[in-house]
Protein backbone atom coordinates (compact mmCIF):
# COMPACT_ATOMS: atom_id res chain seq x y z
CA UNK A 1 0.00 0.00 0.00
CA UNK A 2 1.48 3.69 -1.27
CA UNK A 3 0.28 6.74 0.76
CA UNK A 4 0.17 10.27 -0.52
CA UNK A 5 0.57 13.32 1.43
CA UNK A 6 -1.57 15.91 1.40
CA UNK A 7 -0.69 18.34 -1.22
CA UNK A 8 -2.49 21.01 0.13
CA UNK A 9 -0.03 22.00 2.35
CA UNK A 10 3.40 23.30 1.21
CA UNK A 11 6.51 22.56 2.39
CA UNK A 12 8.91 25.45 2.27
CA UNK A 13 11.63 23.49 1.42
CA UNK A 14 14.32 24.33 -1.32
CA UNK A 15 15.77 21.79 -3.27
CA UNK A 16 19.30 23.53 -2.06
CA UNK A 17 18.66 22.59 1.21
CA UNK A 18 19.33 19.17 1.34
CA UNK A 19 19.59 17.04 4.25
CA UNK A 20 17.03 19.15 5.48
CA UNK A 21 14.22 18.01 3.74
CA UNK A 22 14.22 14.71 5.57
CA UNK A 23 13.65 17.27 8.79
CA UNK A 24 11.19 19.12 7.19
CA UNK A 25 8.93 16.13 6.41
CA UNK A 26 9.13 14.63 9.37
CA UNK A 27 8.68 18.01 11.16
CA UNK A 28 5.45 19.47 8.93
CA UNK A 29 3.72 15.80 8.63
CA UNK A 30 4.45 13.58 11.51
CA UNK A 31 1.53 13.07 12.73
CA UNK A 32 0.44 11.71 9.53
CA UNK A 33 3.30 9.82 8.49
CA UNK A 34 2.96 8.11 12.08
CA UNK A 35 -0.77 7.07 11.67
CA UNK A 36 0.40 5.24 8.17
CA UNK A 37 3.14 3.61 10.10
CA UNK A 38 1.10 2.60 12.70
CA UNK A 39 -1.76 1.33 10.35
CA UNK A 40 0.49 -0.29 7.90
CA UNK A 41 2.90 -1.91 11.05
CA UNK A 42 6.19 -0.30 9.06
CA UNK A 43 9.58 -1.43 10.31
CA UNK A 44 10.84 1.48 7.51
CA UNK A 45 8.68 3.80 6.18
CA UNK A 46 10.15 5.67 2.87
CA UNK A 47 9.21 9.13 1.92
CA UNK A 48 9.75 9.70 -1.94
CA UNK A 49 9.30 12.25 -3.91
CA UNK A 50 9.36 11.78 -7.71
CA UNK A 51 11.94 13.79 -9.72
CA UNK A 52 13.78 13.65 -13.28
CA UNK A 53 17.48 13.58 -13.95
CA UNK A 54 19.27 16.43 -14.82
CA UNK A 55 21.52 14.88 -17.49
CA UNK A 56 19.33 12.25 -19.09
CA UNK A 57 15.66 13.50 -18.68
CA UNK A 58 15.12 10.09 -16.86
CA UNK A 59 12.82 8.84 -13.82
CA UNK A 60 14.29 9.01 -10.88
CA UNK A 61 12.95 8.87 -7.05
CA UNK A 62 14.93 10.37 -4.32
CA UNK A 63 13.85 9.96 -0.67
CA UNK A 64 13.97 9.59 3.32
CA UNK A 65 14.04 6.77 5.15
CA UNK A 66 12.97 6.58 8.65
CA UNK A 67 12.35 3.46 11.65
CA UNK A 68 9.03 3.39 12.54
CA UNK A 69 9.30 2.57 16.23
CA UNK A 70 5.68 1.00 17.41
CA UNK A 71 5.08 1.43 20.94
CA UNK A 72 3.68 -1.05 23.26
CA UNK A 73 1.32 1.27 24.87
CA UNK A 74 -1.87 1.56 22.85
CA UNK A 75 -2.11 4.81 22.74
CA UNK A 76 1.16 6.33 22.44
CA UNK A 77 2.15 7.31 18.80
CA UNK A 78 4.97 5.77 17.19
CA UNK A 79 8.65 7.53 16.95
CA UNK A 80 9.69 8.02 13.28
CA UNK A 81 13.83 7.84 13.68
CA UNK A 82 15.48 9.64 10.30
CA UNK A 83 17.54 6.28 9.13
CA UNK A 84 19.16 7.73 5.61
CA UNK A 85 18.36 8.73 2.15
CA UNK A 86 17.50 7.08 -0.92
CA UNK A 87 18.48 7.24 -4.39
CA UNK A 88 16.90 5.14 -7.35
CA UNK A 89 17.11 4.64 -11.29
CA UNK A 90 17.31 3.12 -14.47
CA UNK A 91 20.28 1.89 -15.06
CA UNK A 92 19.99 3.27 -18.69
CA UNK A 93 20.61 6.81 -16.79
CA UNK A 94 24.31 6.22 -17.36
CA UNK A 95 25.67 9.72 -16.19
CA UNK A 96 23.53 9.32 -13.11
CA UNK A 97 24.91 5.83 -11.86
CA UNK A 98 28.18 6.78 -12.89
CA UNK A 99 27.66 10.15 -10.38
CA UNK A 100 26.43 7.57 -7.81
CA UNK A 101 29.42 5.30 -7.83
CA UNK A 102 31.54 8.54 -7.32
CA UNK A 103 29.57 9.45 -4.26
CA UNK A 104 31.44 8.97 -0.95
CA UNK A 105 29.32 6.25 0.33
CA UNK A 106 31.38 4.36 3.17
CA UNK A 107 27.47 4.93 5.25
CA UNK A 108 26.01 2.81 3.09
CA UNK A 109 23.10 0.86 4.37
CA UNK A 110 21.68 -0.54 1.36
CA UNK A 111 22.56 -0.73 -2.87
CA UNK A 112 20.58 -3.03 -5.50
CA UNK A 113 21.54 -2.82 -9.11
CA UNK A 114 19.57 -5.76 -11.47
CA UNK A 115 19.69 -5.47 -14.94
CA UNK A 116 17.28 -2.36 -14.97
CA UNK A 117 17.49 -0.71 -11.96
CA UNK A 118 19.82 1.07 -9.18
CA UNK A 119 18.83 1.54 -5.83
CA UNK A 120 21.07 3.29 -2.92
CA UNK A 121 20.28 4.18 0.74
CA UNK A 122 23.03 5.86 2.62
CA UNK A 123 23.31 7.28 5.71
CA UNK A 124 25.84 10.18 5.00
CA UNK A 125 24.20 13.31 5.96
CA UNK A 126 24.97 15.20 2.87
CA UNK A 127 24.23 12.66 0.35
CA UNK A 128 20.85 13.99 -0.49
CA UNK A 129 22.16 17.44 -1.38
CA UNK A 130 24.47 15.60 -3.63
CA UNK A 131 21.31 13.83 -4.67
CA UNK A 132 19.41 16.72 -5.30
CA UNK A 133 22.05 17.92 -7.17
CA UNK A 134 21.08 15.06 -9.86
CA UNK A 135 17.91 16.70 -10.66
CA UNK A 136 15.99 18.51 -12.61
CA UNK A 137 12.84 19.44 -10.29
CA UNK A 138 11.32 17.44 -7.23
CA UNK A 139 7.79 17.76 -7.35
CA UNK A 140 6.93 18.77 -3.68
CA UNK A 141 4.06 18.51 -4.26
CA UNK A 142 4.06 14.92 -5.06
CA UNK A 143 5.46 13.18 -2.22
CA UNK A 144 4.62 10.16 -1.71
CA UNK A 145 5.39 7.23 1.15
CA UNK A 146 5.12 3.06 1.41
CA UNK A 147 6.67 0.69 4.23
CA UNK A 148 8.76 -1.35 3.71
CA UNK A 149 9.97 -4.26 6.89
CA UNK A 150 13.56 -4.78 5.28
CA UNK A 151 15.53 -3.46 2.60
CA UNK A 152 15.25 -6.72 0.58
CA UNK A 153 11.45 -5.32 -0.15
CA UNK A 154 12.88 -1.82 -1.73
CA UNK A 155 13.17 -3.33 -5.14
CA UNK A 156 10.06 -4.71 -5.48
CA UNK A 157 8.25 -1.31 -4.32
CA UNK A 158 10.81 0.43 -6.17
CA UNK A 159 9.75 -1.34 -9.17
CA UNK A 160 5.84 0.03 -8.45
CA UNK A 161 6.63 3.44 -8.25
CA UNK A 162 9.80 4.51 -10.75
CA UNK A 163 8.16 5.09 -14.29
CA UNK A 164 9.66 3.54 -17.43
CA UNK A 165 12.62 1.66 -14.94
CA UNK A 166 12.50 -0.98 -17.75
Amino acid sequence: MTGVLNTDLQDDVEPTQGARFCNNILRSRSLELEAYAEINDCKLLIVYAPSISAEESTPLLVGCIYHAILPIDAYATPKLLEHGVLIATPLRNRKVVARINNLDIEHTSYIYKDGSILILVTTNSNALEEIIDFTNTIDFNNINYFCVNSFNELPDKIYDVLPSHK
